[in-house]
């Protein structure tokens, strides 16, 4: 005859191995975006997690401007959109992206942008033409003034699935004619305090560093400290791939580098700001690119920290916006950037 408590012991025995099967591929799910959760994008106010200072690997994928397949990807990954799509952003000018949010508003879908609303120079009427344009639709535009900052420079967004964190703003230049990078993840955690901080901007509560992810740097709380550290670290080589470079402590440090012998790449803009670097530092250090414009703001160092956002390297942006950028350690993403710069 069976032993029938025999026969339930194994039954549990083996519910538990498929229960611990089950928690480690949700965790490893988690840690790398494989298994998609829906995060509704509602946080509690003053209820911000707290986070570890270790950097994570986090990938997916980098898309680059200009390229028209490109930026049809990235408009297939914001279509995904199911329930929200919120973000931060400086310049909305694109008619193909202003019309790709109201579609999405049509459907139900949450949208939310938190605005620059002074903008420099040519753009400053697009915050009062942009509340103009989506008067009578359900996007939400919402001003930074609150912020108490100098602008919202910041290009990053989330949605169901993915987080964009960009160096370009939804202009006809970002996608058709500047240098510009897109690092688009499945990542859960980061996805999850993309919301959490846009939650708290848009809501005017304060955060502050032990609420930022450790790949995330977020102006002015932790981009300066980040960005100072990672330059002084470097042991063999630095890549600089920007706007320009204006920040006097970072130019220090760069130069310091640059004394102790490290390979040194700068691949600069074209504006008067760099030729000064031209002229102060070795040529074969500094590099003006003068077409395709270079928007982008890309640091690498050592081939193994890949740092990318929407911060210049000026005092101003470090100290005074809202920047939002992230640092990669995928190899497959640092080597494609790698083969973009030769």
């Amino acid at each position: 005859m069976f032993d029938k408590k025999n026969i339930k012991l194994s039954f549990f025995s083996v519910n538990r191995v498929f229960l611990l099967f089950f928690v480690i591929v949700i965790t490893i799910g988690l840690l790398d975006g494989a298994v998609t959760l829906h995060y509704n994008g509602r946080t509690q106010k003053n209820a911000l997690p707290v986070y570890s200072w270790e950097v994570v690997w986090v990938t997916w994928v980098l898309l680059t401007s200009p390229n028209k397949n490109n930026r049809q990807e990235w408009k297939s990954y914001v279509m995904q959109s199911e329930s929200f799509f919120w973000g931060w952003l400086y310049l909305l000018t694109k008619k193909e992206a202003k019309n790709l949010l109201k579609e999405l508003a049509a459907k139900g879908i949450d949208i939310r942008l938190l605005m620059e609303n002074k903008q420099y120079k040519d753009y400053s009427n697009s915050w009062q033409h942009l509340q103009s344009e989506f008067a009578n639709t359900s996007v939400q535009l919402k001003s930074d003034e609150h912020l108490g900052l100098n602008f919202n420079h910041t290009k990053t967004f989330v949605n169901d699935y993915y987080a964009f964190i960009q160096t370009a703003n939804l202009t006809h230049s970002s996608f058709e004619k500047n240098i510009e990078h897109f690092f688009v993840t499945e990542n859960y955690a980061i996805r999850k305090n993309i919301v959490d901080l846009f939650d708290a901007d848009w809501n005017n509560v304060s955060f502050w560093q032990e609420h930022i992810h450790p790949n995330l740097l977020v102006c002015p709380i932790n981009c300066r400290k980040k960005i100072s550290d990672y330059l002084w670290e470097a042991e063999f080589s630095i890549v600089v791939m920007h706007q320009y470079l204006t920040d006097d402590e970072l130019s220090a440090i760069v130069e310091q580098k640059i004394e102790d012998w490290l390979d040194v790449r700068l691949i600069l803009s074209n504006n008067d700001h760099n030729y000064v670097l031209v002229r102060d530092w070795w040529k074969d250090v500094v590099t003006i690119k003068k077409r395709p414009y270079v928007h982008t703001k890309m640091i690498l160092i050592d081939d193994k920290y890949l740092i990318i956002g929407s911060m210049n390297l000026s005092t101003n942006a470090l100290d005074n916006n809202r920047e939002i950028g992230i640092i990669v350690t995928d190899k497959e993403i640092i080597a494609a950037f790698m083969q973009q710069i030769k």
